[in-house]
């Protein structure tokens, strides 16, 4: 007898004895979310794996020799439904797309795959499990990579494009023991991340030590910052974010007295932002939140001076994202919205599904 609840359990039925005793128990902590099946001696099952995303399907022997394999050994095993935690990587020199999903599992895609149409194994695995699951990935350049898991984390997994032995290797982030306030972001071909202490970190992807001296913003004993997370400016040089009450910063790297991030500007909103903030050009873009619905803020950056505003049609869930001279998100109504530096371009309502990772842009249009 087998059950599979927060465990899988064998059981021996001792009739001498009227007695149900437990043989052995396997995959403590997993959570088993359909019923088991018996296939002669296999034993098939689907479980959501703790501290994991998505369903394991796997097959087990349960005679207790089969094969030269003893009972509950594993025969096979599936991982399904499991999202990627960035988008594919082009390795040009293996002629292969790579694919790391949000558990950690390395996907290469060549042209065998290809012509047989799945890739069911992957070529390489994160063992950290303390890194896992991502949440996300942002590329340094065409071979570094790097995936993060939940905001508060000081660890992230570096991906090194090309390297089919261990392309991966774990990085503590150097700030200090303070904690991330968001997911990192890439500047300069650098990880920036900012702290919930107020600190604003760039990071050199090899060490994970500081690169440059932080930027501390001010603020009081024992107060933390809730940062939205970074954005880029639109020629590289700079980076934007919002304190998540009313300060925006504009910061960028000094050199004197010494290499340093500091403050180019500092203004002030007249509400908290909910969310990353979009600068094209010579607007500045945030997310205010309403009552029921949000409003999308425009500022002109020389001057700070309020512009016309644009009333959404509900909260933002995803983005906004710059993409080309223009900006997209997407509201909890299922409303995909493009607006510019003056108005809404347009408002498709007929999106069934929430959106994932970033934009494109194609041809005259977007992916």
């Amino acid at each position: 007898l087998w059950a599979g609840d927060a465990q899988l359990t064998r059981y021996e039925l001792q009739t001498s004895r009227g007695q149900l005793v437990r043989k052995w128990l396997t995959h403590k902590g997993d959570r088993f979310v359909a019923p088991l099946q018996l296939r002669g001696s296999v034993l098939i099952h689907a479980r959501r794996r703790r501290g994991k995303l998505g369903v394991t399907v796997a097959a087990e022997n349960m005679e207790e020799e089969r094969n030269g394999r003893q009972e509950g050994t594993k025969l096979w095993e599936i991982d399904l439904g499991v999202p990627p935690a960035g988008r594919p990587i082009v390795d040009r020199a293996s002629q292969e797309i790579d694919v790391i999903n949000r558990n950690g599992a390395l996907f290469a895609v060549g042209k065998n795959a290809i012509r047989v149409g799945a890739v069911d194994s992957p070529r390489n695995q994160v063992q950290d499990a303390d890194c896992l699951p991502f949440v996300g990935s942002i590329a340094l350049d065409d071979q570094s990579y790097a995936y993060f898991p939940a905001a508060g984390e000081a660890r992230i997994v570096m991906l090194r494009v090309g390297d089919h032995e261990s392309p991966f290797r774990t990085l503590t982030l150097g700030v200090g023991g303070q904690r991330p306030a968001t997911p990192p972001i890439a500047f300069r071909q650098q990880i920036l991340i900012p702290t919930t202490s107020g600190g604003v970190y760039l990071l050199d992807p090899q060490t994970g030590k500081p690169a440059v001296s932080p930027f501390q913003a001010p603020m009081t004993s024992g107060d933390q910052i809730n940062w939205q997370r970074p954005t880029v400016g639109p020629a590289g040089e700079d980076v934007w974010l919002s304190d998540g009450r009313v300060q925006v910063y504009q910061l960028a790297i000094s050199g004197t007295p010494r290499p340093h991030i500091s403050a180019l500007t500092q203004r002030q909103v007249d509400a908290p932002l909910v969310a990353p903030m979009v600068v094209l050009e010579s607007t500045a873009f945030g997310i205010v939140r309403g009552s029921s619905q949000d409003i999308l803020r425009r500022w002109a950056v020389a001057d700070w001076q309020s512009l016309q505003q644009t009333e959404l049609p509900g909260q933002v869930v995803w983005g906004p994202h710059p993409l080309g001279d223009y900006v997209l998100l997407m509201t909890n109504e299922g409303d995909l919205v493009s607006v510019d530096g003056q108005t809404q371009r347009f408002s498709i309502d007929t999106i069934t599904s929430a959106a994932i990772g970033m934009p494109q842009q194609y041809d005259d249009g977007f992916v």
